[in-house]
């Protein structure tokens, strides 16, 4: 069986919403049996994924997305846990306003994903709210709850990602948005079990490994150019200087 954990559903304020319709069309042209899907975390439209959910319960497992900072959030994903069918608990920092390591604020989630034994999918790239490094310390606090870190720190931090997921067994890397050989490095480090496959649309995937190139060629040129100038400071000091003690 092939299941694909990252799949966003519903509505946007600026985007085009993504009907359940149009990701089983997608699926069923892929082979993919059975997709992990969670709402936009800015637009918490929780009840698309609810109807997905319902309405194909053998094709979509639900992730309800909550903002830890709403005066009862924890139960709410309670709630959703344990009577509108959802599985686990999307967490979107960046879009919430919280840091990773500010844990009294979204700890008390990750208390009933640890009573109902629900996992967790959790934005995990290179930025100051989701840095991969924050994972270890929630991984060491909730052994027994298991992690998905989505993006796997992106293309700047996805060493640190991999890292985290070597030393601990419940965090699962994830590989949207990466790089083949950051997904290399990460089933050869954490091993193959420990990480896991997204699919996303043809036409979508295409573009976003255009631009990914397109920043890794740049990356690549920005450190090339900045060695360069480098050593070429350096020399002409050198040159100079071994000049100026001579004739002194």
């Amino acid at each position: 069986m092939i299941i694909d954990v990252s799949n966003t559903l519903g509505r946007h304020r600026f985007k085009p919403e993504i009907k359940a319709e149009e990701l089983l069309k997608e699926m069923d042209k892929n082979h993919i049996d059975m997709a992990v899907i969670h709402c936009y975390g800015e637009s918490m439209d929780n009840e698309s994924v609810y109807r997905a959910v319902t309405g194909h319960p053998d094709r979509f497992i639900g992730l309800y997305t909550v903002n830890p900072w709403s005066t009862d959030s924890a139960g709410e994903l309670e709630e959703a846990l344990k009577e509108k069918g959802f599985k686990g608990l999307y967490m979107d920092p960046v879009r919430h306003g919280y840091m990773l390591c500010e844990r009294e604020v979204f700890y008390p989630l990750l208390d009933v994903c640890r009573k109902h034994q629900a996992p967790v999918w959790c934005y995990g790239a290179a930025e100051v709210f989701s840095n991969p490094v924050f994972f270890e310390q929630i991984a060491e606090d909730y052994p027994d709850v298991n992690i998905i870190m989505g993006r796997m720190g992106l293309q700047y931090d996805n060493a640190s990602a991999v890292v985290v997921g070597k030393r601990h067994k419940n965090v699962f890397l994830e590989t949207s948005s990466s790089m083949d050989f950051n997904t290399l490095r990460a089933m050869k480090t954490a091993g193959i079990d420990q990480v896991l496959l997204f699919y996303t649309k043809p036409v979508f995937k295409s573009m976003v490994c255009i631009i990914l190139f397109i920043f890794s060629f740049l990356y690549i040129y920005l450190c090339a150019l900045f060695i360069y100038s480098f050593c070429h400071l350096l020399s002409t000091f050198v040159r100079y200087g071994s000049f100026y003690l001579l004739i002194r």
